[in-house]
């Protein structure tokens, strides 16, 4: 969450391994806690679009 704080604004947070599963238990993987910041900052970032997979890039549009 301190992330979002640290960003400028039009800034981009980049996550990597979104889509990761070297674990069957859902909450060893990234993907949980990315989804997590971005429902609680959904309305403040937008998702850049056609990044490849395995990677999610967000700007913040909004402080």
């Amino acid at each position: 969450m301190l992330s979002f704080q640290l960003v400028r604004h039009l800034g981009v947070i980049g996550y990597d391994d979104y889509l990761w599963k070297i674990d069957p238990d859902p909450l060893q993987a990234p993907k949980l806690a990315i989804d997590a910041f971005t429902n609680v900052f959904s309305q403040k970032v937008a998702v850049i679009p056609n990044i490849p997979l395995y990677q999610l890039y967000v700007s913040k549009i909004e402080d």
